[in-house]
């Protein structure tokens, strides 16, 4: 018999002029999905990690030194976007980073309004 967790949502929000969300408890989980809203600011997502809620944040990379990123965000209309894996649910705790849309880059890309975005883990 295979026992399942049923899905959770979460709500985060990206602050007017600013380019992080809220902190995201990746502890249980091992999948998700993220609902970027049609009015988005244009910039990639990126991840902020720490092992504790109320630590310092830093940037999430992968084995190249690059910043993992959901690249490619329509601002046309809204879509769900697979989080990457494993390497994001790895860490204990994320912050989901709107980001420059160079790969390298780690440069904030502050949304020009406030942005709410549904997360859905499993």
């Amino acid at each position: 018999m295979t026992i399942s967790q049923p899905p959770t949502v979460v709500p985060l929000t990206i602050a007017i002029n600013t380019a992080i969300s809220g902190v995201l408890d990746m502890r249980y989980w091992s999948a998700g999905f993220v609902l970027i809203p049609s009015a988005w600011t244009a910039a990639n997502l990126g991840f902020k990690l720490c092992d504790t809620s109320d630590g310092t944040f830093t940037i999430a990379k992968d084995e190249y030194g690059v910043p993992i990123q959901i690249a490619s965000i329509s601002t046309a209309e809204s879509f769900w976007y697979q989080f990457p894996e494993p390497q994001i649910f790895a860490g204990h705790f994320v912050e989901l980073w709107s980001k420059s849309a160079t790969a390298a880059a780690t440069t904030d890309v502050n949304q020009a309004a406030a942005r709410s975005l549904t997360v859905i883990l499993k």
